[in-house]
C-alpha cells in the first residue's frame, strides 16, 4: 500500500481524521486515552500526515510545535516533537523521514543565522534510532563524552517544560502514573547486544515500560544531517 505525505495545520485537521489519528494511538500505545491524545494535539502547531495514496486513510502521523527559547542569554528556535506513530504494514517507508527533513529545511531558510534545535522525547528505541539515522551530532549518545553545550540545552528544556518530572543526573522525564508507552507486541525486534544504540536507549531508560522518556536533543543543520540521509533524501 503506497503512502504519500503532507503537512499541515493542526486546525485543519477533520473530526475524522483526528479520530483516525487516536484509534492509531490507542491500538500501539498502553494506557492512551482521548483526553491525553487531544490535550497533545492541541499544543502542537503542525502535524505530518501519512495518508494511503487510494483511499486517504491515515496510516501515521507526527505532531510538531516550533517556539523561541532563551538560553544562556541568546535566543534558539526548537522544533519540538509529539505524538508520532505509524501503522506496522507502512514500517520501513521513507515518507515520514521526507517530511521530517523538509520540515527542518523550511525552518533554516525561514530563519537564516538562527541556530535551531530538535528537542525530542524519546518513549522508545525506535524513536530515538532517529538521531543516529539522521544526525552526526546529538545528545546523548552511547559513543563519546557528552557535549556540555547540548547537555546544558536539554536540561534546561526538558526542567522547563516537564519541572520536577525531569530528572537531570539520568535524562529522563519520570510518569507518576502509568504513562503511554508503546504495547509489548510493537517494540523493535532488534537485538540490544547487536545495536548499540537500542543497547544505550534501554540503558539510560529503563522505565521505558512505565511511559519513561529520554531527553534528547540535536541541532537543526545541513552539515548535521548524515551522509546517508543526504543521499537518500538527496539533501
Amino acid at each position: 500500500m503506497m503512502i504519500r505525505r503532507k503537512l499541515i495545520y493542526v486546525s485543519e485537521l477533520t473530526l475524522e481524521q483526528r479520530n483516525r489519528m487516536f484509534s492509531l494511538m490507542d491500538e500501539y500505545y498502553a494506557n492512551m486515552t482521548r483526553q491525553i491524545f487531544d490535550r497533545d494535539l492541541e499544543e502542537k502547531e503542525y502535524v505530518i500526515l501519512l495518508e494511503c495514496v487510494k483511499t486517504f486513510e491515515i496510516e501515521g502521523f507526527s505532531t510538531q510545535m516550533t517556539y523561541q527559547f532563551e538560553h544562556n542569554g541568546e535566543s534558539c528556535l526548537i522544533l519540538y516533537s509529539g505524538d508520532t506513530i505509524i501503522s506496522r504494514k507502512q514500517w520501513g517507508s521513507l515518507e515520514l523521514p521526507k517530511a521530517f527533513v523538509e520540515l527542518m529545511l523550511s525552518l533554516i531558510k525561514d530563519h537564516p543565522g538562527e541556530k535551531i534545535y530538535w528537542f525530542l522525547i524519546s518513549k522508545g528505541a525506535r524513536t530515538y534510532k532517529f538521531l543516529p539515522v539522521f544526525f552526526k551530532e546529538f545528545y546523548p549518545r552511547y559513543d563519546r563524552e557528552p557535549q556540555i553545550e547540548l547537555k546544558a540545552l536539554v536540561d534546561a528544556l526538558a526542567a522547563d517544560r516537564f519541572g520536577s518530572s525531569y530528572d537531570r543526573k539520568s535524562g529522563v522525564i519520570r510518569v507518576n502514573d502509568p504513562g503511554q508507552s508503546l504495547k509489548k507486541e510493537y517494540e523493535p525486534v532488534s537485538s540490544k547486544r547487536i545495536n548499540p544504540h537500542v543497547e544505550f536507549f534501554y540503558r539510560s531508560n529503563p522505565g521505558y515500560h512505565k511511559g519513561n522518556e529520554l531527553a534528547c536533543i540535536a541541532e537543526l543543520s545541513v552539515n548535521n544531517l548524515t551522509s546517508f540521509i543526504r543521499r537518500a533524501l538527496k539533501v
